[in-house]
């Protein structure tokens, strides 16, 4: 139910829940901040209830969506004219409420650990759903038992389950699109070819699309509209990473946070150049994900690494690269030794690696090894699933509602319900609904949340 906070003003372990989290305030930023917490919270209150009344089953990307949102639109529209804000910047909610320095800062940061962007870029609504259900009665942090691979190998489950096929090694060299401007399938990079019955449907991100529709831009007018927004988008900055496996041997673990996060200066972006470290150690709270006697550890530079300091003249061969990455993960070290000082002598040989932006790149395939698009909540929106070319979807962190893993697996359900007839949909939300598997009432609890 906590994570460890490590920042300027001193460590502290945030609690979910309604009530932990204003000792904290008050320890840190005195009674104003509890004043203006209070008094956001009462402001948010309707657009919690408003934005969390609208379940992702409902999603998709046609007009047939008046139909599926129909009997949520009375909660949806409830706050009245307020209910636009949402989607604009979270700035734009906290203006006129929250001054306090820490209280400030600490939502600049959640804004900046959901989305990658700080808080005058962030959609409100993202941040105001999940302020809603960390502080409500009850309210827990999930971890996956088995990790994350757990999380993938029930995805993979499900697909199969119902007929899918999961095709490994199986690079896509492009997309195929027809003259009548349709998607009909893709070509392997092998050169096999594979035809679409419904739909091509494509979760890489932004500009690695656009790449496998450039050699269809000379016919294909959706494909030329298409790379041409591909390229007027910046992506954001990318990641480093450490990954270790230490030994436990005689580490006293009875403080020792599985998630902690550490911000080196509040006076700079929260996403200036390696300011902020995230932690994990999820064998501390699932011993099967390491050997007995050991854990796993997990440090990142959350989306503020720079791609092009690796790819610079500097950074001639692999033992330049290798010194570089040396130096740049020294502060992941460090966030390390706050928590676990003998860290450095726990370390098993060989489970010790250091990724890079390049290593983002290369194997996630993603542009610049980029966190996610930068489109700024107020000046851009993010796209739906349909693009410019029929019969091709997207879904994942470039497309609505925007980056971080929850919005992420909407945009996978508004795809797939944008395949999916209208009948379909709708028989669906009832069958879930009958049995028992789906419950309305858990996309409410704004009542039991403020």
């Amino acid at each position: 139910t906590s994570w460890g906070m490590h920042t300027p003003e001193g460590f502290f372990s945030f609690q979910v829940g309604p009530d932990d989290f204003v000792e904290v305030l008050r320890k840190f930023g005195g009674e104003e901040a509890v004043e203006q917490w209070n008094a956001l919270m009462k402001k948010i209150g309707p657009l919690h209830e408003s934005s969390s009344s609208l379940p992702p089953l409902v999603m998709r990307s046609d007009l047939n969506v008046v139909r599926t949102i129909f009997r949520y639109l009375p909660a949806l529209l409830k706050p009245g004219p307020a209910t636009a804000s949402v989607a604009g910047p979270l700035d734009s909610i906290l203006e006129g409420t929250v001054t306090n320095k820490f209280l400030y800062n600490w939502l600049n940061f959640l804004a900046f650990a959901l989305c990658g962007l700080p808080a005058d870029g962030t959609t409100a609504a993202a941040v105001i759903y999940m302020l809603g259900e960390m502080h409500k009665g009850g309210a827990v942090l999930d971890a996956p038992k088995g990790g994350g691979r757990a999380i993938v190998d029930a995805l993979v489950r499900g697909l199969e389950k119902n007929g899918g096929q999961i095709r490994l090694k199986s690079h896509v060299d492009h997309i195929i699109v027809d003259d009548g401007n349709r998607a009909r399938g893709v070509v392997l990079s092998n050169g096999e070819k594979i035809f679409a019955s419904k739909a091509v449907v494509s979760n890489a991100p932004l500009w690695n699309t656009a790449d496998l529709l450039r050699s269809q831009t000379t016919h294909s007018k959706g494909a030329r509209e298409f790379t041409s927004y591909a390229d007027s988008i910046a992506p954001t900055n990318s990641i480093s990473h450490l990954h270790l496996g230490i030994s436990a041997e005689g580490l006293d673990t009875s403080g020792l946070e599985p998630h902690q996060v550490v911000v080196q200066d509040w006076d700079r972006p929260i996403d200036a150049e390696r300011n902020l470290i995230v932690v994990s150690i999820p064998s501390l709270l699932d011993p099967s994900l390491a050997p007995e006697g050991h854990h796993v550890v997990h440090a990142y530079l959350a989306g503020n690494e720079p791609y092009d300091i690796y790819t610079s003249p500097n950074v001639k061969d692999k033992a330049s690269y290798e010194r570089l990455k040396e130096e740049r993960s020294a502060v992941l070290w460090e966030a390390l030794e706050k928590s676990i000082p003998d860290i450095k002598q726990r370390v098993i040989k060989g489970a010790n690696m250091t990724a890079s932006p390049l290593t983002h790149e290369r194997f996630l395939r993603r542009h610049k090894g980029a966190y996610g698009p930068n489109i700024p909540a107020g000046k851009a929106s993010f796209p739906g699933a349909k693009t410019q070319i029929e019969g091709f979807l997207r879904c994942g962190d470039s497309c609505f509602p925007g980056v971080g893993v929850p919005a992420v697996a909407a945009s996978g359900i508004n795809a797939a319900n944008s395949i999916a007839s209208i009948d379909e949909h709708l028989q669906l939300l009832s069958d879930l609904r009958d049995s028992g598997l789906y419950d309305d009432t858990l996309t409410k609890p704004a009542s039991a949340a403020m």
